[in-house]
């Protein structure tokens, strides 16, 4: 009786750390629709990093440079961060803002605050502001909840940062990376 004792209270430990990690550090989401295509398919299953782990460890990150801009990331004195750190390029979760808190929408990042971009539709530049970022769907005649409909978005709505698509088996892989083309984004108007 001992060792059935043992296992659950085991297993009752583990319920509360469990349930810290996929609030705080991993999260599993599914796509639904065709925004995201052809990175992301309807129905991929896909592994979201909500925070950078220790990032106190890594005191002097080195400058990043994207499209043409220089994206200096500031020093950090934490053991976990409430955001994982962004560039423009990123897939991201996050919370809609017309429909908020019960519906996440997956967006590919083509600027972050402090930058210029030009929004598909437009010749025009618009500038995010400080803590925002600007996101857009892959497949643009799809993709209707994102920067361009309700503009810039603020990183309180930020879920995460997607990683790794997990589910089906054949399309197990990371998720890349595209960052915008240069004429899209800017430091300077």
């Amino acid at each position: 009786m001992s060792g059935i004792r043992q296992a659950a209270m085991s297993f009752g430990l583990s319920i509360p750390f469990c349930v810290w990690w996929t609030d705080t550090i991993f999260s599993v989401y599914k796509v639904q629709g065709k925004s995201m295509e052809p990175s992301l398919q309807d129905g991929d299953v896909i592994l979201v990093r909500k925070s950078d782990l220790l990032p106190y460890f890594f005191p002097n990150p080195q400058p990043q440079h994207h499209a043409g801009t220089t994206i200096t990331i500031p020093e950090t004195r934490y053991l976990i961060s409430k955001h994982p750190i962004l560039f423009p390029g990123d897939v991201v979760v996050y919370k809609n803002p017309m429909t908020f808190p019960n519906e996440f929408i997956i967006k590919r990042v083509v600027g972050v605050g402090g930058q210029y971009v030009r929004p598909t539709y437009a010749r025009r530049m618009v500038s995010i502001p400080p803590y925002g970022l600007w996101l857009e769907g892959d497949n643009t005649r799809e993709s209707i909840a994102d920067s361009r409909t309700y503009g810039s978005i603020t990183k309180n709505l930020l879920v995460g940062r997607a990683e790794y698509i997990l589910w089906p088996p054949s399309r197990w892989m990371p998720i890349k990376s595209r960052p915008p083309s240069e004429d899209r984004t800017s430091t300077i108007w």
